[in-house]
């Protein structure tokens, strides 16, 4: 930053320019066991909404689409 913007007149410090950066903390990587346990937990979680995702295609198959979102309400006035 320019000399000019630090000071104001009469050698000032501005408070603002003037303030100490804060410390990043230091970047903490999770363990190998952290890691595998974040990966079974997503494994599951994918697996539990494709069987969702499945479980909501067949019904549509059977029954046909019955959310009652804004084109099916108007359909059926």
């Amino acid at each position: 930053m320019p000399a000019g913007l630090k000071t104001s007149r009469g050698g000032y410090r501005h408070p603002l320019y003037s303030r100490t950066r804060r410390a990043k903390p230091p970047v903490v990587w999770p363990s190998a066991d952290e890691t595998a346990a974040r990966k079974d937990a997503a494994n599951r979680d994918t697996e539990r909404f494709l069987a969702l995702l499945a479980d909501r295609q067949a019904r549509i198959a059977v029954e046909g689409d019955t959310d009652l979102n804004h084109d099916n309400v108007e359909a059926a006035e």
